[in-house]
């Protein structure tokens, strides 16, 4: 996480920690399901101009920390 700078001078530093949980915490994701959960969300976050910071889960729910750019609503990146 380091603090960015706009081309206006705006200075920022946003993250979220979104934590995907399945329903009722069945234990379905498996290590290739977790890998490709990880290479999608690396692939949004290029698309929407984030970065993603961490990803790690287990078998019933992940987590992400991700940079998020002031650019795009915050409300994308959950949905």
């Amino acid at each position: 996480m380091s603090t960015k700078i706009l081309p206006g001078g705006t200075v920022y530093n946003l993250s979220i920690h979104l934590v995907l949980v399945r329903k009722y915490r069945r234990k379905v994701i498996t290590g290739n399901v977790l890998r490709r959960l990880q290479e999608i969300c690396e692939d949004l976050c290029k698309k929407w101009d984030c970065q993603l910071v961490e990803f790690n889960g287990e078998s019933d729910h992940c987590h992400l920390l991700i940079d998020i750019n002031p650019k795009v609503r915050s409300l994308c990146v959950c949905q």
